[in-house]
């Protein structure tokens, strides 16, 4: 049987990254990350004509979206469970009461990081920056407004490190994997993208969208409104959209410096300054 054809591996300049001789260089797309470019928002763009296709990947990105309610709600302290709404479809993600234990385990593990990267200066005033976002959102009202919005928030994440995993073919072991990428990473953008604008566009819309679940649970869009930002259904549609064009840009940046991003990425995990 012949060897799976796999995809030819960008030369890997970590080590180059740690050199400090060597300077990050601006990186142009190869061919197949032009294709892939090119081909996967059409064929994302077309999946949403058939059925089946469009249930398949609807399921990854519903699976993706309940696990970034979940994740963030275990991050403050909420032990969360993500699930399947077998009822009215789509999921939904059970949160229980904020557990203090938790918490503590969550500023134990920081302070062990702190612990661990003691020596690099730039890496601990990295981990103080974040215990003290951490802080603030956990006794304001912010953590609750980053747990509901980092829904649609990790369908833009994954979907973004999707497309870069596509255009720069990092990581890749077989190559059919960007294509794949490109186009699942392309349909959970579309996908986010075409919600928001019928939100914003269309009062028919934001009635069906109200009356979800059969009127017995709040969207994600209409409680961060309401509950935490004060603002109109509209403005906070208008936000992920604009949210969901940046993000095949950003991507694209994202493989232009990647030697940038990969050598501050690497001064900031080393455990001793160079």
């Amino acid at each position: 049987m012949p060897a799976p054809l796999e995809s030819p591996e960008p030369a890997l300049f970590t080590h180059e990254c740690e050199s400090n001789d060597h300077i990050p260089e601006p990186r142009s797309l190869d061919r197949d990350g032009w294709i892939m470019l090119a081909v996967g928002p059409v064929i994302a763009l077309v999946s949403f004509l058939f059925f089946w296709v469009k249930w398949t990947f609807s399921v990854l990105e519903i699976l993706v979206h309940e696990m970034g309610h979940a994740i963030f709600g275990w991050v403050f302290g909420y032990p969360s469970l993500p699930a399947f709404d077998l009822i009215w479809g789509g999921g939904v993600t059970v949160h229980v009461d904020r557990s203090t234990a938790l918490l503590l385990l969550v500023y134990a593990l920081l302070a062990g990081l702190i612990v661990m990267y003691r020596r690099n200066a730039a890496a601990v005033a990295m981990i103080f920056a974040v215990i003290a976002v951490h802080l603030f959102c956990t006794f304001t009202k912010y953590h609750s407004l980053l747990i509901v919005a980092m829904g649609h928030g990790t369908e833009l994440l994954i979907g973004g490190l999707f497309i870069y995993r596509a255009l720069s073919g990092r990581a890749i072991i077989h190559y059919v994997e960007r294509p794949l990428y490109s186009v699942i990473g392309f349909f959970m953008v579309f996908s986010n993208m075409a919600l928001s604008y019928r939100l914003l566009t269309s009062w028919s819309e934001r009635g069906a969208y109200a009356a979800a679940k059969g009127g017995h649970m709040e969207m994600d869009f209409i409680r961060i409104a309401r509950d935490h930002l004060n603002w109109k259904l509209t403005s906070v549609a208008l936000l992920f959209l604009v949210l969901s064009v940046l993000t095949p840009f950003l991507a694209y940046l994202a493989v232009r410096y990647e030697q940038y991003i990969y050598s501050a990425l690497i001064r900031l995990l080393r455990r001793e300054p160079a």
